[in-house]
């Protein structure tokens, strides 16, 4: 046996799985560069893998390995580069146990990577555009945009024809339109904290615009402009109604039995909310067109890598 067979089956079981504790991806890359180098040589030398030997692999060999990457297979030089870097991996590692073989490997590690000019891309196509995501900014915001109007009306109204105190049934005693000045959070929680409350739903919306700029989800898009037009819906009443900004009590009307009574802003938030928590146990992602799923792809080296991280 040559000593290139045992260093290299030492190399993916020593360093990549034992030393680095390597991803399974990485280690089919690696696996297909040497598997394609190890053709290479045995195509260009008219020896068997097994009967190689480390003199036979120099650096005029993995020269042209990555040339026939290059020309034969069309390879790109960034893919070339990716093959490079596992390559000089191996012989660095080779390095510390074959000492007698130290100029030869050192011409391999100073064989430069292959410079390339990336690609500018000047316009796209109509397949490209179709196949671009496509940014839900207009749907968040006309979302938000329709239930704000939908409570600031609502609660126009509820202040105009309803009396404090008097209860107007809808269905009993268990549904009725109640008209209320909340100091606190959705549904009369948190009162007395309004001044918090207010930055809190503050800090809530330019937290939503920002997640905006790369919301490509239509789900997310929805469920975002539901709370967005609630947090500011009722920031409306904080800032514009008695008893001053920051400290406006929010105008709440609708009661359903137990339940604390509420307003169209509120249960906005609250169904957004449950929307956006189903949307993420289901797999899908604001950013992202699609649901989630584990890559399985076979990664190549990082280019630029000598070895594994």
């Amino acid at each position: 046996m040559s000593a290139l067979a045992p260093t290299l089956e030492a190399f993916f079981t020593d360093r990549l799985m034992r030393q680095q504790r390597v991803s399974p991806q990485t280690i089919r890359a690696y696996r297909d560069t040497f598997r394609l180098w190890l053709r290479f040589a045995q195509h260009r030398l008219h020896k068997d893998p097994s009967a190689l030997d480390w003199a036979d692999v120099d650096a005029p060999l993995v020269t042209a390995f990555l040339d026939y990457l290059e020309t034969d297979r069309r390879n790109t030089p960034r893919t070339c580069n990716s093959r490079l870097a596992a390559v000089r991996a191996l012989y660095r590692y080779a390095a510390l146990r074959h000492p007698e073989h130290a100029a030869l490997i050192q011409q391999v590690l100073a064989i430069p990577q292959k410079r390339f000019t990336p690609k500018t891309i000047a316009f796209l196509t109509a397949d490209e555009v179709e196949a671009t995501p496509r940014r839900r900014q207009p749907l968040l915001l006309a979302v938000a945009a329709a239930v704000l109007s939908a409570d600031i009306v609502s609660k126009v109204l509820a202040v105009k024809l309803l009396t404090p105190g008097q209860p107007v049934p809808i269905i009993g005693d268990t549904v009725t339109w109640t008209l209320v000045r909340n100091s606190g959070a959705a549904f009369s929680m948190a009162t007395g904290y309004t001044w918090m409350l207010t930055l809190v739903a503050s800090a809530v919306v330019v937290g939503i615009f920002w997640m905006g700029r790369r919301l490509v989800s239509t789900g997310w898009a929805i469920g975002l402009g539901m709370i967005l037009g609630g947090a500011m819906g009722n920031l409306v009443d904080r800032f514009f109604r008695s008893p001053g900004p920051l400290r406006g009590h929010v105008v709440d009307f609708l009661s359903i039995g137990w339940w604390p009574v509420f307003n169209v802003a509120d249960s906005s938030v609250v169904g957004g909310a449950v929307l956006l928590v189903t949307l993420s146990a289901v797999g899908f992602d604001f950013d992202t067109v699609g649901r989630r799923s584990a890559d399985d792809a076979v990664e190549a080296p990082a280019e630029g890598a000598d070895e594994p991280r």
